[in-house]
């Protein structure tokens, strides 16, 4: 999905989002978001424990999540599988609101994509701050349950706030073109 105004896009997401939930026979909601995981490579040790233990707490959380996966990985029921392959994957990236990322995500197409980060902090990545209305991610330093589990909730309120919500994916992309210039 090319770049357009913010609204645009995420016009574009909402629609794209609505045909995917009806693909999947899921209802959809405009005030939950979509929050996903791609697994492009193998997920380390680390990390694989960490979601698993991150599954149990997702449905007390007012989000649809899914797992873009080669297969249904043990212990994500709460997910939302969906197989991997290219045309699946660009699907994922163009109808997610968040993307919760791993040590092999592309951050740079990740936010050129119009979705914004959850994800450990690294350089391309500023922590989201709503008094100062300024970041492009919702950030943690220690990839652990608590922490991934704490950005989702700030990310999911902060969806609840369009204004906010257009603000964040606008420094998401304002960051990219910073860094390729």
């Amino acid at each position: 999905m090319p770049y357009q105004s913010v609204d645009d896009t995420i016009t574009q997401k909402r629609d794209i989002k609505k045909r995917l939930y009806k693909k999947l026979k899921i209802s959809y909601s405009s005030k939950r978001p979509l929050i996903s995981i791609i697994v492009d490579k193998d997920l380390k040790e680390e990390e694989t424990k960490i979601l698993r233990s991150f599954n149990e707490g997702v449905c007390d959380l007012d989000a649809d999540f899914v797992l873009l996966s080669e297969s249904a990985l043990d212990g994500f029921s709460n997910f939302i599988f969906i197989e991997y392959n290219l045309g699946n994957r660009e699907l994922i990236l163009e109808a997610s609101d968040f993307i919760i990322s791993n040590d092999s995500t592309d951050l740079e197409e990740v936010m050129m994509r119009a979705c914004v980060v959850i994800g450990k902090e690294k350089p391309s990545l500023i922590n989201y701050n709503a008094q100062t209305e300024q970041g492009n991610a919702f950030c943690f330093k220690n990839y652990r349950i608590f922490s991934l589990f704490e950005a989702c909730v700030r990310a999911i309120e902060s969806y609840k706030f369009p204004w906010d919500f257009k603000h964040i994916i606008k420094s998401g992309v304002k960051k990219n073109f910073e860094i390729k210039n």
